[in-house]
């Protein structure tokens, strides 16, 4: 079967490079009478006339080359069945998922299921002490601050969420920027203060959080199959999200549904 796989993909790649040839000489021809004509007052109508067929078959090739890329290349992915590492700027892909919500799941803790979902607003608050603030990060001290860490985001963007047996879990897909606010006073409960015994990089603030601390779910039908969900914690994080029913083109989360709707059922089910 693998020689046969192999033999079919060295066939559509050899039709793809001729293809290619015969685009480059169509145009190569076209260019050539084209450097002909030049000068010519009036042009000859069959340089014309030839001219058109060249460019029309190169674009012919071209076409029917792309034809047979596309779908060799989506191949690709699906063989892949995103269980391997690829460029991380590849968000749909369920290798690079797992590697970005890995540094966030407690020890102990396995993720059961993870999708690429959009946020369309955010807001995560959370409490630390005995930690000093600087520009980017958060150093412990044993006679530091309580400094309360406040990290909004309003426009949209991607987000990687899953859940464990116990908590519930982000990671960006890209880079992103939010906005912080810092309010170095006790917060309502002393239970919700996190001691900081190592660095935190604001960055990495609010990408865990104890499933039983969830205030309310509420799903509904979106466009396109997807669902709307608007996350709530008891101390007044949000996440208003956007579940997509699959991870993109390609096959690169060929589990994407099935998760979903598994993640879905897990921070709804303490709150029915």
């Amino acid at each position: 079967m693998s020689g046969e796989n192999r033999n079919k993909g060295n066939s559509g790649l050899g039709r793809v490079f001729f293809g290619i040839i015969v685009s480059l000489i169509c145009f190569g021809v076209f260019a050539y009478l084209f450097s002909m004509s030049r000068g010519m007052d009036p042009v000859d109508k069959t340089i014309v006339q030839l001219s058109q067929i060249a460019v029309l078959v190169g674009i012919f090739f071209l076409v029917l080359t792309f034809g047979h890329a596309l779908p060799a290349y989506i191949a690709g992915k699906k063989s892949k069945g995103g269980t391997q590492a690829t460029d991380s700027r590849d968000i749909f892909v369920e290798a690079n998922m797992r590697l970005a919500l890995e540094k966030f799941i407690p020890d102990g803790e396995t993720m059961l299921a993870g999708i690429h979902a959009a946020v369309k607003e955010s807001s995560v608050t959370c409490a630390f002490k005995d930690c000093v603030l600087t520009e980017d990060k958060l150093l412990p001290e044993s006679n530091g601050e309580i400094v309360s860490v406040s990290k909004t985001k309003y426009s949209m963007y991607d987000l990687y969420i899953s859940v464990t047996q116990n908590y519930f879990v982000v990671a960006d897909c890209l880079e992103n920027r939010y906005l912080y606010e810092f309010d170095k006073k006790p917060v309502k409960s002393l239970d919700e203060i996190k001691p900081v015994t190592e660095e935190i990089l604001l960055r990495d603030v609010g990408k865990c959080f104890r499933l039983e601390d969830i205030q309310s779910c509420d799903v509904k039908k979106g466009m396109a199959g997807s669902l709307n969900c608007v996350l709530k914690m008891k101390n007044g994080s949000y996440f208003k999200l956007i579940l997509p029913k699959t991870g993109g083109i390609g096959g690169g989360m060929p589990n994407h549904e099935k998760y979903r709707d598994d993640i879905v059922a897990c921070l709804t089910a303490g709150l029915r």
